[in-house]
Parts: C-alpha cells; structure tokens; sequence
C-alpha cells in the first residue's frame, strides 16, 4: 500500500502524532476531516486518545505507511470506503479501518437519524401517503445511486468527473425522479466535458446500475443529504429551497445520530477489536 508521492501535511500529520506520543502515552486515532472528527468525537473516549485531523483519504493512508515504518505503537487510521470495495482496492489492515458504507454520512443516513430529521422536518401527511419514513428512505437511495453509478463510472475510467458545486436541480422534488440521460448530462456539462461519447457514458453507468444490486453500495452522502433536502422541498415536506440545504440536512443528521446507533455500528466492533490487539490503548469509552 506504498505511496510514492508523500504530501507535506501527511508527514506533518505522522509528526504531530510522535509528538503527541512523547507528552502523553494515549492512542491516536487519525480521520480524514474535520466534520470526521467532530461526529467521532461524541463517541470516543477523548480523555484517553487524540483525534487527528489528515485532511485528506490519501493523507491519512500516508500517515498510516509513515507510522507503520517507524513501527509506532496505538494508532488507527479511519478511512471512507469511497467506492474502494467495488474496485478491488483494500487498504483496511490492523491499523486501518473502513467505515461501515462509502462514507459516515451514509453510515448516519442509514441509522434512526433520518427518521429522527423526516418527523422535524417532513410533512406528516406526506410522509404517510409516502408509506412512512423507511419508504421515503428507499426511494432517496434507488435514485441517489443514479448519481453513485456515474461517481463509480469517473473512477474506473478514470474520467476526472466534477461533483463539488454540482447543483440538484434535475431531481424534481415533487417525486424525486431524475432521468439518468440529464444527470449524466448535467455532471459532462459541470465538469467541462464534450458530449461526444454521451450515449457510451449513459450505457456504461446503466450498466454499474445493473452491476451493483446493492443500492446503498452506489450511495454516497453528500448525494443521499442533497436528494432528502430536496425531499423535503416537496415529496415529504414543505421546506423552502434555503431550509433544506445538503449542508443544514447533513448537520441535522449528524446531530441526530446518537450513541445507540454508533454502537451498533460495523466501525465499532472493529475499534474494539482493535483495542483488544492494542491493550496498553483506549479509543472507545468503558460499558457504565
């Protein structure tokens, strides 16, 4: 799992983390990004550990290689899978571990959090003649991975495809449909890309759809957050556009999600496991 190009902030990173480790013996538990931190936080003992903000996947992964050849002792790298598991990438070892979905925005949509934002925020009345909160659920993640599959597809192109700023406007927010041909359209035109090899594109992402009947595997947060605030807009509640922004839906979810869901999440059962392998170290709290 060796990088070739080691970033200034991943040594820093590997530094501060050494630092740390001469002032105080307490493991160090390295996340890719500040929101990362501040969700794992509530969850973790902080009296015990330090969380450690990489910036970055590939930073993290850096710093895990650069810890691991000085054979530093109590840390644990927390990584997105980012799609990693459908493209046969593995960089989860003892010290390394994934997240249970693409990302922990997915993680939280997953849990009783959403249901938790959708009685706040949602319509009542709309949400019954959805068929309830878990349908409405359903419905986000059979069309947010329409967005997923295209993600996947600039990956294993390797099409460099721009998703940052992309606006959610093809999803109607009356019935949350987006024809796959205008979201393929919409990234191309965002991205700067020629339409030459559109219907090629189109077939290609149809078929990762086919490919992956495991709706939440093509899911990622950011795009699961943007489809509920337009959700919200109209399918299942009466927000306006302002109201229910991806980031003010993210925030809400995040601080739904509470200590039942994080325990019975797949990330802890793995930090137990691994304080079990590192006994001199405590990442996670002690039963009451």
């Amino acid at each position: 799992m060796a990088s070739s190009n080691l970033t200034k902030r991943a040594s820093e990173v590997a530094t501060e983390i050494i630092f740390l480790r001469t002032a105080a013996n307490r493991a160090a538990v390295v996340v890719e990004g500040a929101s990362d931190a501040r969700i794992l936080s509530r969850f973790l003992a902080t009296s015990e550990c330090d969380i450690v903000t990489a910036d970055s996947k590939s930073n993290a992964i850096q710093v895990a290689e650069i810890l691991a050849r000085r054979s530093t002792p109590g840390f644990v790298v927390i990584l997105d899978r980012d799609f990693d598991h459908l493209c046969n990438v593995n960089h989860e070892n003892d010290n390394v571990l994934y997240v249970d979905d693409n990302d922990i925005d997915v993680m939280i949509f997953r849990s009783s959090a959403l249901s938790a934002v959708l009685i706040e925020c949602g319509s009542k009345s709309k949400l019954e003649a959805a068929g309830g909160w878990q349908a409405a659920r359903d419905l986000i993640v059979e069309q947010a991975r329409k967005l997923g599959a295209i993600r996947l597809f600039s990956r294993v192109n390797n099409r460099n495809l721009r998703f940052d700023g992309l606006g959610y406007d093809f999803v109607c927010r009356k019935t949350l449909n987006s024809d796959q041909s205008e979201v393929v359209k919409r990234v191309l035109d965002h991205s700067r890309m020629p339409r030459t090899d559109f219907q090629q594109d189109l077939d290609a992402a149809a078929r990762l759809l086919d490919e992956h009947q495991d709706h939440w595997a093509l899911c990622q947060g950011h795009d699961l957050a943007s489809y509920l605030g337009r959700a919200l807009q109209g399918y299942c509640g009466s927000c306006k556009a302002g109201e229910a922004t991806a980031d003010l839906v993210s925030r809400l979810l995040r601080l739904s999600y509470d200590s039942a869901d994080f325990e019975r999440s797949e990330l802890r059962v793995k930090l137990l496991e691994w304080q079990g392998r590192n006994e001199m170290y405590q990442v996670l709290p002690q039963a009451a």
